[in-house]
C-alpha cells in the first residue's frame, strides 16, 4: 500500500502483521519529533512573552502612579510657596550663590535687553562674548 506525503510523492506505508499500527520510516520519525520539539519551544516562548508583557503593564502602571504623584507633590509644593520668591529678581533668588558685581550686572543687563527686546538677547549675549575674547564682529 502506498501513502500520499504532502510533498507530491508516496512513502511505503507498512502494517505490522495486520494489527493496525503504523510503521514509520527514520526521516518521519525525526519529523516528528523535531515537530514536537519545537511545540514545546513555542509553548516556552509563548509563556515567557506573556510574563513579559504581564511585568510591562506592571511597570507602566507604576511610572503613571509615580507620574501623578509628582504632579501632585508639585502642585502641593506651589500652592505653598509665597508669590514673593517669583517675584523677585534673579539676583535675589540666587540664595546661597554669592554674586560679585559684574555678575550682578551681566543679570541686570539681560533682563533689560530681554524686557525691551526679546528676540535680541541671544545676539546681545554672543556679541558680549565676543568681546570678552577681544574680537569684533569685523574679525569674524
Amino acid at each position: 500500500a502506498q501513502r500520499a506525503v504532502a510533498g507530491g510523492g508516496t512513502l511505503p506505508a507498512a502494517m505490522d502483521g495486520g494489527s493496525g499500527d503504523l510503521i514509520i520510516d527514520e526521516e518521519e520519525y525525526g519529523i516528528i519529533k523535531r515537530l514536537k520539539q519545537l511545540k514545546m519551544s513555542y509553548r516556552t516562548e509563548r509563556e515567557a512573552y506573556g510574563a513579559t508583557g504581564e511585568e510591562l503593564k506592571a511597570a507602566t502602571e507604576t511610572a503613571d502612579r509615580l507620574r501623578a504623584e509628582l504632579l501632585e507633590d508639585f502642585d502641593q509644593w506651589f500652592e505653598g510657596a509665597s508669590l514673593e520668591v517669583f517675584d523677585q529678581p534673579a539676583i535675589a533668588r540666587a540664595g546661597s550663590d554669592v554674586i560679585d558685581n559684574e555678575e550682578a550686572f551681566d543679570i541686570m543687563e539681560q533682563e533689560r535687553v530681554r524686557g525691551a527686546e526679546p528676540d535680541s538677547l541671544a545676539f546681545f549675549n554672543a556679541t558680549k562674548s565676543l568681546k570678552k575674547r577681544g574680537k569684533t564682529l569685523r574679525a569674524i
